[in-house]
């Protein structure tokens, strides 16, 4: 018995970022499971990290519509309900380095052509990860800004942390866009604003931390985190009209934040005005009460997380906090997880318990592989709601896409075929395909209604392997008791066969020289991996007959 190639295929980590030009006889890439009668019918979009277009493509993998823009984004990109492609831009000349840096954004017709677009990349500050339109058809930001060695002093920092010769500062900016480039500041947020310390009894931001849970110790250095200029590291954006509050995600602080939109700028540098009466001060924070010293490692819920947004209404899960849980210092290990939380809004303010922590207590598990390491991406991700029920999934560092049921069936399955040299043709052994978001549209979207949906070519080329089948998840025979597991960072290989299948198994580099080829048939199979440089490699599992069973990547280090 037999199941789809790649039915199970991950990239546990990328030691190296590099591409193999490498063909086997097998699928590496493209639609690899297709539950017709099960998958949400639309299109899916994607901004792979390293290239410079934009696809979207149908569910059989088709190519819909693609935009090419010249320059890789930075990092976010989306249709939105304008009609136009909202993308973010790395812009050449960054004045800040760091792989997230964008310093442009840019609104898109479908027919490539550029709307509006502004560069937001100055010595004192860049664009950086996300961008939302809102209703009003302004934009919101994030972005970096410098804070000096001295500036970092008279805020309290301990003076031997102090970041040389910068720390870079979280601010988020709403703008109006004019013209074709022009814009206008509407509204503005710094954390830097709202600083708290328990260092330097003389300064005005000297207070307890763990009673002024509205406010950021400027000292904390969250587990997992980068000790670098890049001390919190926002990733995630998004606004909610109905409760005009802004949700920001800190990845290095492990932390949730939710600001009140409704105040003035002058209102939001400080601790009242606006809905809420706290001004810009953090409404609910969740994910990590230690960053405010009301809890400990113990009480880590997030885990280097990404993609977080509220589920709009009109959509199961409406109203609830959507995010990719990476799994940074898991205590169980390095998996990821989807995962879902509702902060309880009551009387105009979000809930505590009695030990400062905020409602909820646990978050809700959308998704975890049956085997956890099989769902691994050490960055970027996201996951998303869709109307049917089924959430779409974002497995961005290993440029995996999928879509599961409300049974955790895997229903949909692709493996993108473009990295840093574009597309690569089908069986290539690919690497650093990389996507920090990824989202699934219906017809009925905004930005395709009147729009020609026709399917054109596939990216990857035509193949045997990427015909638009209905390959029903009854139809894929998985031989009971089979399985393939390799725990990151080990030596050994473990093969379970229940039913003691003859089968041989191959073990190439990614330049696609067989490194190993032996005959399993035992009922537990180790192989040993210790004689392995650091690396990528593919495994391939045939029966006697030649027919795949099964083909993984994995990485050693």
């Amino acid at each position: 018995m037999v199941i789809n190639v790649l039915k199970s295929s991950f990239i546990i980590f990328l030691l190296f970022l590099s591409s193999g030009n490498v063909f086997c006889q097998v699928q590496t890439m493209g639609v690899t499971t297709y539950d017709k009668s099960a998958t949400y019918n639309g299109y899916i979009f994607y901004s792979p990290f390293y290239y410079s277009d934009a696809y979207l493509i149908d569910n059989c993998g088709f190519l819909v519509n693609s935009w090419d823009r010249n320059n890789r984004p930075g990092l976010s990109g989306y249709l939105t309900k304008s009609g136009l492609m909202l993308r973010t831009n790395k812009v050449i000349g960054a004045q800040y380095s760091q792989l997230s840096t964008g310093g442009n954004i840019e609104l898109v017709d479908w027919n490539n052509n550029t709307i509006w677009s502004s560069d937001f990349n100055e010595f004192e500050f860049i664009q950086h990860h996300d961008a939302v339109l809102m209703p009003n058809g302004n934009i919101i930001f994030i972005g970096w800004e410098r804070i000096s060695q001295s500036e970092q002093i008279a805020y309290g920092r301990v003076p031997n942390n102090a970041s040389s010769p910068y720390l870079w500062g979280e601010f988020i900016q709403e703008i109006k866009p004019i013209g074709s480039s022009d814009y206008e500041i509407v509204w503005e947020w710094h954390l830097q604003d709202h600083f708290v310390q328990d260092y330097n009894p003389s300064l005005s931001n000297f207070g307890v931390v763990r009673d002024e849970i509205g406010k950021v110790d400027i000292n904390y250095l969250g587990p997992g985190a980068w000790d670098d200029d890049d001390w919190w590291h926002c990733n995630a954006l998004d606004y909610n009209p109905a409760l005009d509050q802004i949700l920001v995600n800190s990845r290095n602080n492990n932390e949730l934040w939710i600001i009140d939109h409704s105040t003035t700028t002058q209102q939001a540098q400080g601790s009242s005005g606006g809905n809420s009466g706290k001004g810009g001060e953090l409404l609910f924070r969740w994910g990590n009460p230690a960053a405010y010293k009301r809890g400990t490692s113990a009480n880590l819920k997030m885990y280097g997380s990404h993609g977080h947004y509220w589920i709009p209404s009109g959509l199961p899960n409406a109203g609830k906090i959507m995010y990719f849980n990476n799994g940074d210092d898991r205590p169980q290990g390095y998996y990821s997880t989807v995962e879902l939380i509702e902060p309880i809004f009551e009387n105009g303010e979000y809930k505590k318990m009695n030990n400062q922590h905020y409602y909820p207590i646990q978050p809700e598990i959308v998704y975890e592989a049956p085997n956890p390491f099989d769902f691994v991406s050490t960055y970027l991700s996201n996951a998303q709601q869709l109307p049917n029920g089924n959430v779409f999934i974002n497995e961005g560092g290993t440029g995996r896409l999928f879509e599961i049921d409300s049974n955790n069936n895997i229903v949909w399955e692709y493996i993108t075929p473009v990295n840093y040299n574009g597309p690569n043709n089908q069986g290539a052994i690919i690497t650093s395909n990389s996507n920090f978001r990824a989202y699934k549209y219906a017809a009925e979207h905004p930005a395709l209604i009147n729009k020609d949906l026709s399917p054109g070519e596939l990216i990857e080329g035509d193949s045997e392997f990427n015909k638009c089948k209905d390959t029903s998840t009854e139809d894929q025979f998985v031989p009971d008791g089979f399985s393939i597991n390799y725990v990151l960072g080990s030596n050994l290989l473990t093969i379970q066969n229940d039913a003691f299948l003859q089968l041989d198994l191959t073990i190439f580099s990614s330049s696609g020289k067989q490194i190993i080829s032996t005959t399993i048939g035992e009922l537990r199979n180790d192989i040993d991996l210790s004689s392995l440089n650091q690396g990528i490699y593919v495994i391939r599992i045939t029966s006697n007959e030649n027919k795949n069973i099964l083909t993984k990547r994995i990485v050693k280090f």
